[in-house]
């Protein structure tokens, strides 16, 4: 310490205190506390703590730490008190699938205790504690070889002691529900790999009143599970389960939750949808009436009764086998959306998306359709993946970035509009005529452009010429892409004339770095005073990218040079 005294004396307590607890572990907390008078006396009011127990279950393997870090966390508690807002304990290192213990021999589990996070004489040590009731934050993510035989008493405990709690988030843990209390504050709550012990939720109901956001990841022991929260507005439920007696996307939505549900986000078990179809959709509409997002995976569904959905702006469908060949149910429903992503759907033949209102789509096209069509007067954003459709229709004139990929255009294609197109990236062995279509008599601003991964590399070179982004300022080069045209142009150095406008160049440079430049006849046309990126292969070796860097930008002296790594 200067004879000066410390610069952060002038700095108020309670500044101080907020910026320790943004620091990411009580190892650095601690480092804080001895560098200086003032953050060891903010240390004691330091809102945030989280500790981690990587560090300290190396030790305990090779024979050191013992308790070291349960104790941690209640001097922590016992020392900040009151003024402890946020308590966060992770000592997951990596495991975090609660169906691994079913391949685990009894032998093998782990009976220590130190990192079993969960139990109730570990959540005691802290939560009973001052700081318990000044707690509105608390988030533990437990030790599964040591959490997932043995049942432990987190939510009881912290029911008990910490009635401000707020947001709550446990993670791999198997969780007793006896003896939990009501608590009125809690809004948001998290479970996360976690063996609970309330087949139908009606624990987590009563006690929880009042959430407004629930999130249950890979939540198993459940037997026909029932939400039923008058408050829920946001939703994520994603079931890892075998057993057959649980069908979330056939979940009954209570008509006391379902009006105030905002949000809901489902992710069936991947096996069973294959061959049950499941009413979701019409059961959501039927009840959730404000509902503006809504995102559904691992299903096939059914659109027998679906209601339209005047509030529904969002809509996700992923890897869902579809009963609306047409997409006509879905647009007659959907009227108000603004992003819809369909990723993966099956089912449709010759499907048509029209929709007045849409802003943004992607549509990843899972089947080979013979038509695709887009009707929605203010797209603005468009990424389509699909194969080779004999007849594609974009009726879509306000888009300004336009991602596409595809086999090859079929022989009818109508693109009406797209004056406003600016952005473009194309992925696809036939770029020549798909640039004829979408780059021509347009002012393209910004061309990305890729190539698939294909065996035929004779196909990838023809498909490569210089003078296809003559006419664009700006040129982004994917890795694929960018190794054909090195090749191209080291067989080809001087074959083209390319008169081109470019004034900023992207290129990923391959592992295997030339000594010359291999895209000179690209430089020698650009615009004066051209931004030019070149990224090097993260395998490419420190020597060849400093020779590079230092050799290029001789011959070019006009052009700004910036380097990076690409992996």
């Amino acid at each position: 310490m200067s004879e000066a005294g410390d610069p952060l004396d002038s700095l108020p307590a309670a500044i101080l205190a907020d910026v320790l607890g943004r620091v990411s572990d009580t190892g650095d907390l601690a480092a804080c506390r001895l560098a200086s008078r003032a953050l060891l006396a903010a240390s004691y009011h330091c809102p945030r703590v989280s500790l981690s127990a990587a560090v300290r279950a190396r030790r305990r393997r090779e024979g050191g730490g013992g308790d070291a870090f349960r104790s941690a966390a209640a001097n922590v508690a016992a020392l900040i008190g009151p003024y402890l807002r946020s308590l966060a304990l992770d000592a997951s290192e990596g495991h975090g699938f609660p169906d691994d213990a079913m391949w685990v021999e009894e032998g093998e589990f782990d009976e220590g205790d130190d990192l079993h996070l969960t139990c109730g004489e570990s959540v005691a040590s802290w939560a009973a504690t001052a700081a318990g009731p000044a707690l509105r934050e608390v988030d533990i993510a437990d030790f599964w070889p040591q959490s997932c035989w043995r049942k432990a008493e987190a939510l009881p405990v912290i029911s008990n002691f910490c009635h401000n709690l707020v947001k709550l988030r446990l993670k791999n843990a198997w969780l007793s529900v006896a003896g939990l209390k009501i608590m009125p504050t809690l809004t948001h709550l998290a479970l996360e790999f976690i063996r609970l012990d309330d087949e139908d939720l009606s624990a987590l109901n009563r006690c929880f009143p009042c959430l407004e956001t629930l999130n249950l990841i890979g939540v198993g022991g459940l037997k026909d599970p029932k939400i039923d929260l008058p408050q829920l507005k946001t939703c994520c439920w994603e079931l890892f389960t075998s057993g057959r007696n649980i069908r979330t996307l056939d979940l009954e939505l209570p008509v006391s939750a379902g009006p105030t549900l905002q949000e809901v986000d489902i992710a069936d078990f991947s096996p069973l949808p294959r061959w049950l179809k499941a009413e979701a959709l019409p059961v959501i509409s039927h009840f959730c009436h404000n509902l503006s997002k809504l995102r559904l995976k691992n299903a096939w569904l059914s659109v027998d009764g679906l209601k339209i959905m005047p509030n529904l702006t969002h809509l996700a469908l992923e890897f869902i086998l579809l009963d609306d060949e047409n997409l006509s149910t879905l647009n007659k429903c959907f009227p108000c959306l603004l992003t819809l992503n369909l990723v993966g759907v099956g089912g449709l033949k010759n499907p048509k998306i029209h929709l007045s209102q849409l802003k943004t789509c992607h549509w990843e096209v899972s089947n080979v359709p013979e038509s695709l069509a887009i009707h929605a007067p203010n797209l603005v954003y468009l990424e389509l993946k699909c194969v080779r459709p004999e007849i594609l229709i974009l009726d879509t004139p306000s888009v300004s970035t336009l991602k596409l990929t595809i086999d090859k255009l079929g022989p009818t294609v109508q693109v009406d509009g797209f004056a406003s197109l600016t952005n473009l990236r194309i992925e696809s062995p036939n770029l020549n005529s798909l640039l004829k279509v979408f780059v021509n008599n347009r002012e393209i601003t910004t061309l990305d452009l890729e190539l698939p991964s294909s065996k035929n590399g004779f196909a990838l070179y023809e498909a490569v010429n210089p003078e296809l982004f003559s006419r664009t300022t700006e040129v982004k080069l994917s890795p694929r892409f960018s190794y054909e045209l090195m090749r191209h142009t080291v067989f080809s150095m001087t074959a083209y004339d390319c008169r081109s406008c470019l004034k900023k160049l992207l290129v990923h440079m391959p592992p295997s770095i030339l000594t010359g430049c291999p895209f000179v006849p690209l430089l020698n046309n650009c615009a004066p005073s051209c931004e030019v990126t070149v990224l090097f292969h993260a395998d490419s070796s420190c020597n060849a990218r400093q020779a590079a860097a230092s050799v290029w930008p001789l011959g070019f002296p006009d052009i700004t040079w910036q380097w990076g790594t690409w992996q």
